[in-house]
């Protein structure tokens, strides 16, 4: 998509939420981001007009979250930006049997409303037990960017989140997924806040390191805009179709290392899904992969995990590069992208799964800036900037192995999405206690009568 001065001034609303990574032990703690030019420097690079910036966290590469606000008067919240599901939702006050986050109190919120519907939202790994509500959420900075009686789940309890860094998960996908209720930014469309129902993302290379305060560009979304100019070394997007307006699915023709095939079918497809931290590949399609490192480079299984000997750096970039075709275009990541360097081992940030597709997650994502179009159903890809880390290149001693592979185990499942993709947008009337669980409203309520 091309665009003039002329045409990228009249542009409605946009949000840029850049990202920031914090130490681990003050994630509490934010630092004023530098304001963020809105002076139109290149018009076909460029596509903005009155940006919103927000702070986001990449957690050592597993999670990205960025800040939402729920209610009136708005209140803050932390959730993964997650394309691989369209549920918003968050933890109501009181509960017990919730992972530990800020809860959202209802009964302070004017502009709060439920009719009691009952929903469990099931993912790869996590269940989450709520009441379908609605409220203002606003995202960014810009408080006119809001979305008036937003759908969202009210969570009155979860199940296997114990590790989610932030406090609920923010669905960017499509209202197929969310029993046809307008996801957040169909929503921003719907009501005239932005013109057009797309966002772009940039996610940084934090190289699994706790503190990276010095990298740059921080990582960004940015909603109804662009900016290729900063985030790309590419001028524009190369688009691919999506398979259905369900999921961001597209379709692959072929899967290669250097010329060597690992699949070349016509009916695979690959999800693309900022809420999942690795690559996800089907059984028989890891097999191919795996059988190729251990018989070309003495490379051995683990637990789902391919170690290989990795003594240098100049070593590590001997290995081939993973190129998927996607559509009409061939995209390609480099083993500094899917290898994570221990030592002198190396092992591959991809693991199988039992689903008949692929799931290209952070791993895949942090290659390129991509433009998600719910309007015409495509995503754009282009080449994403390097960013700057000057510890990319650091050690670990194996006791950070041990704990590194216990989080993406656990995180890359957020965003898998093969249950959902079995039975999508899953209802259910009976509740995952005996007894049922209340929100603050209801309690209220029963206390007034008696």
């Amino acid at each position: 998509m091309h665009w003039n001065i002329l045409l990228a001034t009249v542009v409605l609303a946009s949000v840029s939420i850049d990202i920031k990574k914090v130490k681990k032990s003050s994630q509490e703690t934010f630092d004023d981001l530098k304001e963020f030019s809105m002076h139109i420097r290149n018009s076909s690079l460029y596509k903005s007009n009155g940006a919103a910036k927000s702070e986001i966290t990449n957690y050592v590469n597993a999670q990205y979250f960025g800040e939402i606000q729920i209610g009136t008067p708005p209140v803050s919240f932390k959730m993964i930006f997650d394309t691989g599901s369209s549920w918003l939702w968050v933890v109501g006050k009181g509960c017990e049997l919730c992972h530990e986050s800020k809860q959202f109190d209802e009964l302070k919120s004017t502009s709060y409303s439920s009719n009691d519907e009952e929903i469990i939202l099931s993912y790869g790994q996590g269940t989450a037990f709520g009441l379908v509500s609605t409220d203002n959420v606003f995202i960014g900075d810009n408080t006119d960017l809001k979305a008036m009686n937003q759908y969202f789940v009210l969570v009155v309890q979860d199940m296997d989140f114990d590790n989610l860094e932030a406090d609920g998960i923010l669905g960017l996908g499509f209202s197929g997924l969310s029993n046809n209720k307008s996801p957040l930014i169909q929503t921003l469309k719907e009501q005239g806040v932005i013109r057009n129902a797309n966002f772009a993302i940039y996610l940084n290379d934090a190289g699994f390191e706790e503190n990276d305060d010095d990298i740059e560009p921080k990582s960004n979304m940015m909603i109804d805009g662009y900016n290729l100019g900063k985030y790309s070394t590419e001028k524009k997007f190369k688009y691919v179709d999506l398979v259905s307006a369900l999921y961001w699915e597209v379709e692959i023709s072929n899967i290669n290392f250097n010329g060597t095939v690992v699949n070349n079918m016509t009916d695979t497809t690959a999800i693309i899904d900022t809420g999942t931290s690795l690559l996800l590949a089907p059984f028989e399609d890891f097999e191919k992969i795996s059988s190729y490192f251990q018989e070309k480079f003495q490379c051995f299984d683990f637990f789902g995990f391919l170690f290989c000997p990795c003594e240098t750096i100049e070593q590590k970039d001997e290995y081939p590069s993973l190129e998927f075709n996607l559509g009409d275009h061939a995209f390609e990541i480099p083993p500094s992208s899917y290898f994570m360097q221990i030592n002198e081992t190396c092992f591959t940030l991809l693991m199988p799964f039992e689903a008949p597709f692929w799931v290209l997650g952070d791993v895949f994502i942090r290659n390129y800036y991509i433009q998600f179009d719910m309007e015409k159903s495509r995503v754009g890809l282009a080449k994403a900037v390097t960013a700057k880390n000057p510890k990319e290149d650091a050690h670990y001693g194996w006791i950070s192995l041990l704990v590194i592979i216990l989080i993406v185990v656990i995180i890359v499942t957020l965003g898998v999405l093969f249950e959902r993709k079995m039975s999508h947008g899953e209802q259910k009337d009976a509740p995952l206690l005996t007894e049922q669980p209340k929100t603050q409203a209801q309690r209220a309520s029963e206390e007034a009568r008696l």
